[in-house]
């Protein structure tokens, strides 16, 4: 028995959102016929090119590390205060 593994793709964005494999050919605008090994979920189809996404950028995440590491900079002071604390009042 045949399968045929399609793309379905957002008509308004032209993203992938999910990939099928269906007993039989299908005509519609939102249904891209794929070759074999072809993945494209999250990929863009323009004019019969799949164009990969582009990376996040690393700065984002630079500054979630930053973060971290001056909430973790606060807790330990506070665990400090609080152990200091403690034992002045023992």
């Amino acid at each position: 028995m045949a399968s045929y593994r399609y793309a379905q793709i957002n008509l308004e964005t032209k993203v992938c959102f999910a990939v099928s494999n269906l007993p039989e050919m299908v005509n519609g605008d939102d249904m891209i016929l794929l070759e074999n090994g072809e993945n494209p979920l999250g990929w863009t189809y323009d004019n019969g090119t799949w164009i990969e996404p582009e990376p996040e950028e690393p700065e984002e995440v630079q500054a979630t590390n930053n973060e971290l590491l001056e909430n973790q900079y606060v807790m330990m002071m506070a665990i400090a205060d609080l152990y200091e604390m403690n034992a002045i009042n023992e």
